[in-house]
């Protein structure tokens, strides 16, 4: 016999205790009922912040793709963004939030942003916004970049590793060739050789 969860609706389940509070009026049962005390921690975890409709559109194309949803996404980049070197953003880099669309953000990560967004004397809203800007920015000229055609070669790749690869260019939703060409102009900036395209 199942321990019932009610003492007023007799109810052991709480779609019983639902039902019954649909077809009877608590006033009836007023007397019956004890003072309860508790206490409740009203933080939250996410913080929403309004991201420019325009901008939303493509955040939601790219997480879609990549199979996740656009608060996810947009916790990923921005965590992304607070990994890297923050250089202050000039005034001209915002811009004004016309439409906008709200999304959750972690909201430790929306702490560190905060602290960003106050040395900097900007809206912790603008900063996101540029922040999710840059990353659109970024992708759409990878895709503009992997669109054009250009003499290549070919090398081989260890069958483990092209797994791998593979595996991370699905999740940000470009073609491992995309990706391993992008890894190599990075390394290639670090090492500060510059690449130059020959067509013969």
């Amino acid at each position: 016999m199942s321990r019932r969860k009610s003492s007023i609706s007799k109810a052991s389940s709480y779609e019983e205790i639902g039902e019954f509070c649909d077809t009877h009026d608590l006033a009836d049962y007023w007397d019956q009922l004890e003072p309860v005390e508790f206490e409740i921690d009203i933080q939250s975890e996410v913080i929403y912040y309004a991201i420019d409709r325009e901008l939303s559109v493509k955040i939601q194309y790219v997480a879609k793709r990549r199979g996740i949803s656009a608060d996810t996404l947009i916790n990923l980049w921005l965590q992304e963004e607070l990994q890297e070197d923050q250089v202050k953003p000039v005034e001209s880099e915002f811009s004004s939030l016309l439409h906008k669309k709200y999304y959750a953000v972690d909201n430790e990560l929306s702490d560190r942003i905060r602290v960003f967004a106050k040395q900097w004397d900007v809206s912790a809203n603008a900063l996101v916004n540029l922040w999710l800007q840059r990353k659109i920015d970024q992708l759409e000229t990878i895709m503009i970049e992997s669109s054009i055609k250009l003499p290549s070669r070919q090398y081989p790749v260890d069958r483990e590793l092209s797994e791998k690869i593979s595996t991370i260019a699905k999740k940000r939703g470009i073609s491992a060739n995309t990706l391993v060409n992008l890894w190599l102009k990075e390394k290639l900036q670090e090492q500060k050789i510059e690449s130059k395209v020959l067509v013969s």
